[in-house]
C-alpha cells in the first residue's frame, strides 16, 4: 500500500437496514487493515455508529452520502 492513502471499506446493501448485521467479510477486512472508518450503506434505516477494534463503523442510509461527500 502506498503511503498517504487511507483505506475506507464500504459495503452497500440494496435493502432497508432494519436489523444490523455486520458480515464476516467486513469484520475480516477491519481486522486485517485496521482502517479508521468503515461504512455500511443501505436504502433506508436509522444511522448508527459502532466500534470494532479501532475502527468507527458507520451504518447509514444512501441519502446521507451527500453529506459525506460535501464534507
Amino acid at each position: 500500500m502506498d503511503k498517504g492513502y487511507k483505506v475506507i471499506p464500504i459495503e452497500v446493501k440494496y435493502k432497508e437496514i432494519s436489523k444490523i448485521r455486520i458480515e464476516r467479510s467486513m469484520r475480516s477486512f477491519i481486522k486485517k487493515y485496521n482502517p479508521q472508518k468503515a461504512y455500511i450503506i443501505g436504502l433506508e434505516g436509522e444511522s448508527e455508529t459502532h466500534k470494532i477494534n479501532n475502527t468507527e463503523l458507520n451504518i447509514i442510509p444512501y441519502y446521507e452520502l451527500l453529506f459525506l461527500i460535501q464534507n
